[in-house]
């Protein structure tokens, strides 16, 4: 199977179906706040809840999953996919506003019939936008994106025009200046890499490189806000094996981090702490899960690793002053103290 094959084959599996996740509980952690919050899929419906909680359950049939999770000021609110009546791809947008369960209303589409991998954007505590990607099949996705008024959507503003090939994985975050900020994989013709857009008062910029070009896979970018800026994570090809690869935007530009992981370093995800945040992703060789320390600056401080005796991604429970703890959900979603597993920080080297 070819590089390029295998990393299209992952987006277009989040992008249009649930089908062939495991059968165990799936977690997706919400990328922002302290508060523990993160989703699982039980049988036919999804389930919300912050640790300790009793959650929230969406009836959701298996064609449906979320995407994105943040919490607001209220409570939280979710993007995901599920199939229409005629089996095309759509938005699913769902909130919890003061305990209560609500579907939002959708954006306009542009022209593609697909759409998926919603990245709801939250500011002040509240829903203010929504990116996704839009397209009539996986070779001719784009990135599209729209304002949230309080009450409804305003116009659908496109992101990045038609391409050499798909532009997908999906990531997004609100910076402290109050501008928006996506990062996604995109095919150049020749390979896939990193690009991004950044919206400044009103205006979307022409879509760049996060890194320099390059003539092998970069794929799967993760994206929090830190102060004064952002970080970003992905899969980089070194030739051989895929590897870790981050970089810190400053409001200007990006300064690229040397590759970090083992073997078969995939899959990475960040979640903001008040330290900075926490990089997570699994190795195959040797078979972990790891997790980076970054600080505020977007420097990478520190790092452990835990042998990987599950398939299923562990939720990250916050910093501690020396360890982190992991923690499972159990098959009925619920994450208890046997579950969490603590492991000591060492130095970066």
């Amino acid at each position: 199977m070819s590089n390029r094959f295998s990393a299209i084959s992952l987006g277009l599996l989040a992008l249009l179906s649930a089908e062939g996740r495991p059968a165990a509980a799936e977690l997706l952690q919400a990328t922002a706040g302290e508060q523990g919050l993160y989703s699982v899929r039980i049988s036919e419906q999804l389930i919300v809840r912050r640790i300790g909680s009793e959650g929230t359950s969406i009836d959701a049939p298996q064609s449906s999953d979320l995407y994105s999770l943040r919490p607001t000021a209220h409570g939280w609110v979710a993007g995901g996919h599920a199939l229409t009546d005629t089996g095309d791809a759509d938005l699913l947008l769902v909130q919890q506003f003061e305990g209560q369960l609500e579907m939002l209303p959708l954006p306009d589409k542009g022209a593609g019939m697909l759409r998926g991998q919603p990245v709801v954007l939250v500011s002040g505590g509240g829903l203010v936008g929504l990116a996704w990607v839009e397209g009539d099949r996986q070779s001719d996705l784009q990135v599209w994106a729209a304002r949230w008024t309080g009450s409804e959507w305003g116009e659908t503003e496109p992101v990045s025009g038609p391409g050499p090939g798909s532009q997908l994985a999906l990531a997004g975050a609100v910076l402290e200046d109050s501008s928006w900020l996506l990062v996604w994989t995109g095919f150049d013709g020749e390979d896939d890499e990193t690009l991004f857009s950044r919206k400044v008062q009103g205006i979307w910029s022409t879509p760049e490189l996060v890194h320099s070009d390059n003539q092998v896979p970069d794929i799967t970018p993760a994206l929090v806000a830190l102060s004064d800026g952002a970080v970003a994570a992905w899969s980089w090809f070194d030739g051989s094996d895929y590897r870790i690869k981050t970089a810190r935007f400053d409001g200007q530009d990006w300064t690229v981090n040397e590759a970090i992981g083992g073997k078969g370093s995939v899959y990475p995800t960040l979640v903001s702490t008040e330290l900075g945040a926490q990089l997570l992703f699994h190795s195959v060789s040797p078979e972990t899960w790891t997790v980076v320390e970054v600080d505020a600056t977007g420097l990478l401080s520190r790092i452990t690793s835990l042998p990987k005796s599950t398939r299923s991604r562990p939720l990250l429970l916050g910093p501690t002053s020396d360890e982190v703890r992991f923690a499972w959900p159990s098959e009925t979603g619920m994450i208890d103290d046997a579950s969490i597993r603590n492991q000591p920080w060492e130095p970066l080297r």
